[in-house]
């Protein structure tokens, strides 16, 4: 299989994150691959944070060299997004954050029960902030969804989500506007949402 650059970098982001989940005893800043790339002009340039919402932005969503090695990406990105999820949630959890950053890691409905199992645990207790915004293959997200501290939960870009958990009605949500349209509080949202999008 001949890959590119991108399939480099989708690489390259999937395994930073899985070192961080599976050395646990080492700081997540050592362990964090540093993805670099050389610009037209020959400058060179660090990326910081890695999104991607699986939606052209896969290896085998490119061009390939042999047409015939595309189902064989397919199944090894689906194996990666598999692991790659669980280990962003748990990484994204450390350390009782008071934000948890969630956009563009191909969140996946497989995931939420590991997200679910941190909301239950004392884990996230402290969150604010929670942010799933471009995971569009999300369907649904874990209940119940008991955060006490969360104040905003993000999930622009996430135009599978099906339906919206019970939350407390402080809590300002940035949503998909065909949630605000189709689910009433009887359907499980909270009344005294607040939309942005």
């Amino acid at each position: 299989i001949e890959v590119g650059a991108g399939a480099s970098f989708f690489i390259s982001s999937l395994l930073s994150e899985l070192r961080v989940f599976f050395n646990p005893l080492q700081s997540a800043a050592h362990l964090m691959t540093k993805l670099l790339a050389v610009g037209t002009a020959g400058e060179l340039q660090q990326f910081d944070t890695v999104e991607f919402n699986g939606e052209g932005d896969l290896p085998s969503q490119g061009e390939l060299t042999v047409e015939a090695d595309r189902p064989m990406l397919r199944q090894l990105e689906e194996q990666m997004i598999s692991h790659f999820g669980h280990a962003a949630i748990y990484n994204a959890c450390q350390g009782h954050p008071l934000s948890v950053n969630l956009s563009g890691k191909m969140l996946r409905d497989e995931h939420m029960p590991t997200l679910k199992e941190l909301i239950m645990s004392s884990a996230m207790a402290n969150v604010k902030e929670l942010n799933l915004n471009w995971n569009p293959s999300l369907t649904t997200l874990p209940k119940p969804f008991k955060l006490p501290a969360l104040q905003t939960l993000s999930l622009a870009g996430c135009d599978s989500l099906k339906a919206l958990p019970k939350l407390n009605s402080r809590v300002l949500v940035v949503k998909p506007s065909h949630l605000s349209q189709h689910f009433s509080t009887s359907e499980g949202v909270a009344a005294g949402y607040e939309s942005v999008l």
